[in-house]
């Protein structure tokens, strides 16, 4: 099938991955007449309970995986460190993964994400690549004391780094880190951290949302704001620099781009993720069409749909057991949208649901 055709509704969408992403994604594909299976080794995965199939099973279990395969037209993931040969066996049946295995693959490594960043003429926070302690100490060297080391792979929601405030501390952090290879990023002190959320389909269509501020608190995201504080030259060029990654990338699908605003009005690329994204949730009440809405018309190739955004709005994450406030946020005394995304386990720092408030649209 050619990358630009449609797949219209009826069809079946494979989802790999069970979390909230999922369960989101699904919901709004079933909106559209589209029927979902889930693929997660967790039988208690949130999107398993939204779906008609939930396929329970690892990701390394290649009979499974191509039974998987069998059964969608189209498959997409909900977070990237999806194993690489779970990628390569469905597409090696001949399944229509999208966003597709290399843009994964840039993703899902630090190293990788910011060479290509900087291939397409755009800054990312100064770094190095380190592979061992000597290798970070001259990271500290070039690039100043008191920055981050991060693993390469696998790190997320402030898990996988550590800060390195000084030279001497250097051992003990890579030694702690406890990987292979990891870069070195100076730090930016009280950063304005903005995202972008970009859409591309097989025609090489874009559709973006306008720029969201998030703030973070340990490193995991507190709330989303929209509209930005931004100037108009940084929103602009913010999409734009969006937009040039999904091309870069041949993006089929839908990506958040992570940026750092300087006070001097430069952006830096932080970081990419090419699937929704919880800067996202936003659009879920305060946009035309939700990021999930777009994810699905990009990789069926339907109409693109408006991203305008209707509501100034402020998403809320409920982290741990700020879910338990639940009967607080459903009595209405505080006006807005809850969601609860139906994870058993409460711990710290997990994403367990998240509430929306929305204000009369301003300019």
């Amino acid at each position: 099938m050619s990358v630009g055709k449609e797949i219209p509704p009826g069809s079946t969408i494979g989802i790999l991955g069970g979390g909230q992403l999922g369960k989101m994604l699904a919901q709004s594909a079933h909106d559209l007449g589209y029927f979902c299976v889930v693929y997660d080794p967790d039988e208690e995965a949130p999107a398993g309970r939204v779906v008609s199939s939930h396929m329970v099973s690892g990701y390394d279990d290649r009979a499974s995986l191509i039974e998987f395969g069998r059964r969608c037209d189209v498959v997409t993931v909900e977070f990237e460190n999806i194993p690489d040969e779970a990628l390569r066996i469905l597409e090696g049946e001949g399944v229509q993964v999208r966003p597709g295995r290399e843009v994964f693959a840039v993703a899902r490594n630090r190293y990788r994400e910011k060479q290509k960043v900087e291939s397409c003429g755009l800054r990312c926070v100064p770094w190095r690549v380190v592979s061992s302690r000597e290798e970070l100490e001259m990271a500290l060297t070039v690039l100043g004391e008191g920055g981050v080391v991060k693993a390469a792979e696998g790190g997320y929601d402030g898990k996988g780094q550590v800060r390195v405030m000084n030279w001497d501390s250097a051992g003990d952090s890579w030694k702690s880190l406890g990987v292979r290879l990891g870069v070195y990023e100076s730090w930016i002190e009280d950063p304005y951290e903005i995202s972008v959320i970009v859409g591309r389909n097989g025609r090489g269509e874009l559709a973006s949302f306008e720029a969201t501020h998030n703030r973070h608190s340990d490193h995991i995201l507190e709330m989303s704001v929209v509209p930005a504080d931004i100037s108009g030259s940084v929103r602009v060029r913010a999409k734009a620099m969006a937009e040039k990654l999904a091309k870069s990338l041949n993006l089929h699908g839908i990506m958040a781009v992570e940026m750092f605003v300087t006070g001097e009005g430069e952006i830096l690329v932080n970081e990419l993720a090419p699937r929704p994204h919880n800067s996202g949730h936003w659009t879920m009440d305060g946009a035309v069409s939700s990021q999930f809405r777009l994810l699905v018309s990009m990789i069926c190739n339907l109409p693109v749909p408006l991203t305008d955004r209707v509501y100034d709005a402020e998403m809320i994450n409920l982290l741990g057991e700020e879910i338990d406030n639940w009967r607080v946020l459903l009595s209405g005394d505080v006006p807005g949208r809850l969601y609860i995304y139906g994870k058993k386990e409460k711990r710290k720092g997990r994403k367990m649901g998240h509430f929306t408030r929305l204000f009369p649209r301003t300019d």
